[in-house]
């Protein structure tokens, strides 16, 4: 705006003069001025002007001023005033024109690389099998083969020796190869030993023997034959830990050896013999083998053998004994001590978590009286002699079936009998069969 502003002076400057001078009378020419500086010229630069604040659609930016000292470059210095000139905002887009034609189709390009192979399908369902074929004729007998030859297995007492200690078995094996049934020498291809343990008591079940004991009235003597210590473990209870000497009642620990013998309590019952390499079995004291008889009972009760009555030299007797492996026997009750009279050819029977003793022969005769127990030692009366409906009796038999027990047959004041009674309690009895 100043540049056109001092154009416009000029211009009036100029034409001023003219007008005053075309009215007056001319008048004698007037001596030359001196001659004038030459003029700068103006100058319009214009730049690009983004996007911003100045021109929200961008434009150009403008400088002017005049090149005052003639280097045909606008300085700085000679700018003499700035303006924008900013492009409109961008118009609404027109419709869309119509599809033009398709152009031609372009040449095909050049293959791709071949990519990796699929996992393979699931194979299909096998199909049906085919009829068999007809039967082929038989085809020829083959050669007999020739006959196997027998294992044998020899067995023999080995005596104590370098190969078993304590003695024990030898065993030879081989083929029967001249089939002669027997394994002769020359035919044993291996052989091994079977040992005994070492043993270290000596009772009725024991052979070879290294500790000897002898009963007297209140101790029991223990006496080591043999060069080794040993320990003596005696306790009131069967299942104390004699490893760690751990839950043993009224516990005796005693060492022993060749030259000191011990002496044990009687009423301990439970004896062990120990040394650094194992520990025995248990040894009661109460043990003691039956006397030989015959018309007794023996029933097994709560993972024991109870061994009741029978008729020995000395007559009838009514004691008790119990075994837990079927060898060693103890007297749970002398003769005569329990309830039920002296008898043989009675019945004892596993029911109903006790034990039912039945009738039998005493030394007043047939008897049909019943006692239960449930420990296999102490016994109640559960019905008296003549009581029961079935008839005193003997040899007979008493079995439990179906939750009852049957009462079959035997032996009675007249003669053998075939009556079958049955019971659910074990004491009241009803007629099945007459």
């Amino acid at each position: 705006m100043n540049f056109l502003k001092k154009l416009l002076n000029i211009y009036l400057m100029v034409l001023i003069p003219l007008v005053f001078i075309s009215c007056s009378v001319d008048g004698t020419n007037g001596n030359d001025g001196a001659i004038g500086k030459n003029g700068s010229n103006a100058m319009v630069v214009a730049v690009d002007e983004v996007k911003g604040d100045n021109c929200t659609n961008g434009g150009k930016f403008l400088k002017l001023g005049n090149d005052i000292n003639s280097d045909g470059v606008l300085q700085d210095d000679e700018i003499t005033s700035t303006q924008y000139v900013c492009n409109g905002a961008d118009g609404a887009s027109g419709a869309v024109g119509e599809k033009g034609d398709s152009g031609d189709a372009g040449a095909s390009g050049t293959d791709g690389v071949k990519g990796d192979s699929g996992t393979s399908g699931t194979n299909g369902v096998n199909g049906t099998d085919g009829q068999d074929g007809a039967k082929g004729d038989t085809g020829a007998s083959g050669s007999n083969g020739q006959n196997g030859t027998n294992a044998l297995v020899k067995v023999t007492n080995e005596p104590l020796s370098s190969n078993c200690e304590y003695g024990g078995q030898h065993i030879e094996t081989g083929l029967d190869i001249n089939s002669n049934s027997v394994l002769d020498s020359s035919e044993v291809q291996s052989d091994s030993y079977i040992c005994n343990t070492t043993p270290l008591y000596k009772n009725k079940t024991q052979v070879q023997a290294s500790i000897d004991m002898r009963k007297s009235s209140n101790f029991i003597n223990i006496v080591t034959t043999g060069d080794n210590n040993y320990q003596v473990v005696s306790a009131s209870n069967e299942d104390c830990n004699v490893s760690t000497l751990e839950n043993c009642n009224d516990l005796e620990v005693s060492n022993i050896d060749i030259d000191n013998p011990a002496q044990i309590n009687k009423a301990k019952r439970n004896i062990w013999l120990k040394n650094d390499y194992q520990t025995s079995k248990a040894y009661n004291t109460n043990t003691k083998m039956f006397d030989q008889r015959n018309g007794h009972q023996v029933v097994e009760f709560k993972n024991k053998l109870y061994l009741i009555g029978g008729y020995t030299s000395s007559g009838f007797t009514n004691d008790i004994y119990s075994s837990s492996d079927g060898v060693n026997w103890i007297q749970e009750s002398a003769d005569g001590v329990a309830p039920f009279s002296k008898r043989d050819y009675h019945q004892v029977v596993k029911f109903n978590n006790k034990l039912y003793l039945i009738g039998g022969n005493t030394s007043s005769g047939y008897t049909n009286d019943i006692y239960s127990s449930s420990d296999g030692v102490t016994w109640t009366l559960e019905s008296a002699d003549g009581v029961a409906p079935f008839s005193k009796r003997y040899r007979h038999q008493v079995v439990e079936f179906n939750n009852k027990l049957y009462l079959i047959g035997g032996y009675t004041s007249s003669g053998r009998t075939n009556d079958i009674y049955s019971s659910s309690d074990g004491v009241t009895w009803t007629l099945e069969s007459a």
